[in-house]
């Protein structure tokens, strides 16, 4: 990858994408089915990290998506909430795909990289995460589930390993000013810190590797159960290729900032019936709307997949090394840059 930008035919209505465009909204054609992926591992997430969205000790538990205590007032329900009325350092966001290179440097978007972007080395985002089993709880306003096997991922070469999954619809981030049906937010804690991962859905072809998701119970509050069959994440992420990385802040009172975001693309997809099934479990609505992005700067980061080696298979292990050279061939030429 470099920093170029790579323009593809003008689509629809004169919008020109680049590469990097294109490949976050998976080809997307508009007006189509979207609503308007020898060190030891870290524990399996303990009890303290199976709770949904909680606000900090006795602060009163009334913030809402919906009506009065809806997300524009949740600056102004409590002292302890003011973050959530700050500008530039919320989440989610519309990711302004259409002036991002497919690079690995950090962008500011509308600008080019600076000489010091440009010569950083480029992280990558590696999954070992496979299939789980899985426990849902819901607050009534939005449904979590707890992971019974511990799973990673690498950023920056520290491990992270996942603490929870949160389920919204519609989407809260945003891909070029497309919203989609859905989004999975997976949580991560360890050497990276706090880390947010979310995976955007839409209506499209089946998707069998959503299991459990399928099988919620009816929407409304209800304690941890086991849901039947298993997560698989590692098929989930499959069509995953790139991941922005942006600093932004929880979705949720008290809306804490300094939380690493990541918008894995391009985005998944499930059938139609599929998004019925799923909804019948979801709250009518549980995402924030989209905050001002401001100067933070925008990473365009490889996304790779690790499978389990007894599990690979020969396509696969192609890939992970095409994948693996294309990501050399960028720290090399980032090296090259920096000896002249």
């Amino acid at each position: 990858m470099s920093n170029q930008l790579w323009h593809l035919p003008t689509i629809g209505s004169g919008v020109r994408f680049n590469a990097v465009a294109a490949m976050a909204i998976g080809f997307l054609t508009f007006g189509a089915a979207c609503t308007p992926t020898a060190r030891p591992l870290p524990d399996v997430p303990g009890e303290a990290a199976q709770t949904g969205p909680s606000p900090e000790a006795g602060v009163a538990n009334d913030w809402s998506y919906l009506g009065t205590n809806r997300p524009e007032t949740w600056a102004h329900l409590n002292e302890a909430w003011k973050a959530c009325g700050e500008q530039g350092t919320q989440s989610p966001i519309d990711v302004p795909v259409e002036t991002l290179s497919a690079s690995a440097s950090a962008l500011t978007p509308t600008s080019s990289p600076s000489k010091d972007t440009a010569q950083a080395a480029p992280a990558q985002i590696r999954s070992e995460l496979g299939a789980v089993t899985v426990q849902a709880s819901s607050d009534g306003r939005l449904v979590t589930l707890q992971p019974s096997q511990s799973q990673t991922i690498t950023l920056d070469g520290k491990l992270a390993s996942l603490q929870r999954i949160e389920l919204h619809s519609p989407a809260e981030h945003k891909l070029g000013g497309i919203l989609f049906d859905f989004e999975l937010v997976l949580f991560f804690d360890g050497e990276t810190g706090p880390l947010a991962a979310s995976l955007l859905m839409r209506r499209g072809t089946e998707n069998p590797a959503l299991g459990p998701l399928l099988e919620l119970p009816p929407r409304g509050a209800y304690p941890s159960r086991a849901l039947a069959g298993e997560l698989n994440l590692d098929r989930l992420l499959s069509p995953v290729q790139l991941g922005f990385e942006y600093v932004g802040s929880a979705t949720t009172p008290p809306c804490t900032v300094g939380l690493r975001r990541l918008v894995l693309s391009p985005v998944a997809e499930l059938s139609s019936a599929q998004a019925e099934r799923l909804s019948a479990g979801l709250p009518p609505s549980s995402a924030r709307p989209v905050q001002t992005l401001g100067d933070r700067p925008l990473k365009v980061l490889p996304f790779v997949t690790i499978p389990v080696v007894t599990k690979a298979t020969s396509k696969s292990i192609e890939r992970i090394d095409a994948l693996a050279q294309q990501s050399r061939s960028v720290s090399e030429s980032n090296e090259a840059k920096q000896h002249l």
